[in-house]
């Protein structure tokens, strides 16, 4: 997981996918989008915009993702989203796999507010267990 403002972009080395989904990012006046699902290249990278009331912190439930790398963007106002640590997940409450998401019943572990400008790249569940095996291996 990644936090942090659209405009400290350059001091990251991402990988080709994510600097063209951020390059989306990067487009004037995104507040004038329509809600909606917007090709970037093909179905492989896509941007679902979104208006919405974020839930009440005891309502919300931890996700993570199956396929694709989660980046989320606040164009206006702020959004107050909760973490928590995958090895601390009971096993799956729900797998959607059309909707990319398992689903735990369980609340965060703690809280980011993210706010205007700011994004939080949440990377997919395969990638995570690639590099912590990575990481594991290095010890």
């Amino acid at each position: 997981m990644i936090i942090d403002y659209l405009n400290n972009m350059p001091n990251y080395n991402f990988q080709q996918h994510l600097l063209d989904a951020i390059s989306f990012l990067k487009q004037p006046n995104l507040e004038n989008l329509p809600n909606g699902k917007y090709a970037i290249k093909g179905n492989d990278i896509f941007a679902l915009v979104s208006t919405y009331e974020t839930v009440l912190p005891e309502e919300e439930w931890m996700e993570s993702h199956l396929v694709y790398t989660d980046i989320h963007y606040i164009i206006d106002g702020k959004e107050q989203i909760g973490h928590g640590f995958l090895n601390q997940q009971p096993e799956q409450q729900l797998l959607d796999v059309a909707n990319n998401c398992i689903t735990y019943q369980t609340p965060p572990s703690f809280y980011s507010i993210l706010e205007q400008g700011m994004f939080a790249i949440f990377f997919l569940l395969i990638y995570i267990c690639r590099a912590f095996t990575y990481m594991k291996n290095l010890l």
